[in-house]
Order: structure tokens, then sequence, then C-alpha cells
């Protein structure tokens, strides 16, 4: 987990590129904001991947916390990423 006992924050379009460390095995709690889908739906977003194979580095994270049905567009919620393999996926949950 990142090294401080509260959840890093990210926006709804942060790509785990923009403040993660690439490195296989590393793992973070994240804090995502409500209302993401609808935001979501107006506009692009990176989005790599899937649930069962991992979403890419260049993904944006809460996006595809949301996409693996992991939040909902109804209030924050905190999700756990870990770094699967370097330089291409992480698993979100």
């Amino acid at each position: 987990m990142n090294n401080s006992p509260l959840p890093l924050i990210f926006n709804c379009d942060t790509k785990a590129a923009d403040k993660l460390k690439n490195e296989s095995g590393n793992k973070y709690h994240i804090q995502c904001p409500k209302k993401c889908y609808t935001e979501y739906k107006n506009k692009e977003y990176s989005l790599y991947g899937n649930h069962i194979h991992g979403y890419t580095f260049d993904s944006s994270v809460c996006i595809a916390a949301m996409h693996a049905g992991l939040l909902s567009d109804i209030k924050s919620s905190d999700v756990s990423i870990e770094i699967i393999q370097k330089d291409a996926k992480y698993e979100c949950n």
C-alpha cells in the first residue's frame, strides 16, 4: 500500500501513470470521487483493458474501477489497486 494511512485522492480522469510508480507488486489505496459515470458519459477518458485481465497503466484508475463494477455514481469510494506487470497492467479490487 502507499505509505500514507490516507488514500491518494484521484479525479475521475487521473491515470495510474500520472501519480503511481509502475513497479510490479506495488499496491495503492485510492479515493475516487462520486459522479465519475456521469462525467464519463460526456467526455473521453483513457480506458484500456478489462476486469479479468487488468487495465493498462495509462488508463484512468477511477473509470477502470467503475468499469469493473467496484464504484457507484452515488458516492465517493475507495479502491485498492495492485500493479501486476511493470509497463503493463493493474488490477482493481
